[in-house]
């Protein structure tokens, strides 16, 4: 009795919309894959995956997963696969797709891995890791309105990737982000993380960089601060150790009173460091002092 082939269901056929897109079944030997791999120009690290041992027994199967170039012949997608073939020197047999767009890459396993910074370095930015991590909370101060509303946490529901992305995209250059990025990966610890200082930063260039390279470089480097990165250094690693849910937000209040209080040239003493946030008269967020233009 012959076994009856599944009828399957099709979309629509557009092909005619993709003419330089090439599909096709081939068996790829570790000299083919090699070649393959010298087209990776933009990919992620690889990632050690456990793909070699069964090709080497055969047990890999056509499981209609893609090795995919762009129209310029970059390898897009597949190059674990293509690594692991090298390491069991055994072929495989798998789908390859030639002629997509190039900027397709970006959406490629995004749905589990693909991140942020992963987009960006697609994208040729520098120090992506470093501009992943400030452009939710830039995002948020803009949605907000406020500096503050920029230093709460972002849900990761808040924006997407493809936001975010494009986010950069449209404010690199206003906003100076590759200048943001450099004097954040100065300052930013554990304590005082990227996103925060991403914040505070954007907004304290608005006095001139000439102010924030000073400030940053006493924050970061200098052995003889001014009192009032001095007294904001001891703050610091007094409360080092502190789990408190607003911590992010209390701290980024501090560095601002460093801030207002060393750009005004005003006294300050472990006072000037109090907060009163909550309780029945709260006193206002501080807000980060810009002087007037003369």
């Amino acid at each position: 009795m012959t076994k009856k082939v599944h009828e399957y269901d099709y979309g629509i056929n557009v092909e005619y919309r993709y003419p330089d897109v090439q599909i096709s079944i081939e068996e790829i030997t570790p000299d083919v894959a090699n070649k393959m791999l010298g087209a990776n120009l933009h990919n992620r690290s690889a990632k050690r995956v456990s793909y070699a041992k069964d090709m080497a027994d055969g047990m890999w199967q056509l499981n209609g997963s893609t090795i995919v170039f762009s129209k310029d012949g970059t390898l897009l997608d597949g190059q674990n696969r293509l690594i692991e073939c090298v390491r069991a020197n055994t072929p495989f047999t798998t789908i390859v797709v030639r002629g997509v767009n190039g900027l397709a890459q970006e959406s490629m396993d995004i749905g589990a891995s693909r991140t942020l910074s992963d987009m960006l370095s697609l994208r040729g930015y520098p120090n992506a890791v470093c501009l992943a991590a400030i452009a939710p909370s830039l995002a948020m101060t803009d949605k907000t309105g406020s500096v503050e509303g920029g230093l709460i946490k972002v849900h990761t529901d808040a924006f997407t990737r493809r936001q975010l992305l494009d986010y950069v995209e449209r404010n690199y250059e206003s906003m100076q982000l590759n200048t943001i990025v450099n004097f954040v990966r100065r300052v930013a610890t554990k304590q005082t993380p990227a996103s925060m200082w991403g914040v505070l930063i954007r907004e304290m260039l608005k006095s001139g960089e000439d102010n924030v390279e000073e400030f940053v470089k006493q924050v970061s480097e200098t052995k003889t601060p001014s009192d009032q990165v001095f007294l904001l250094n001891k703050k610091l690693e007094k409360n080092r150790e502190s789990t408190k849910s607003e911590q992010k937000r209390i701290v980024a209040a501090w560095i601002i009173k460093a801030w207002n209080a060393w750009m005004q040239a005003a006294p300050v003493t472990s006072a000037t460091f109090r907060l009163r946030l909550g309780g029945a008269h709260p006193e206002s967020y501080p807000i980060i002092y810009i002087p007037e233009n003369d």
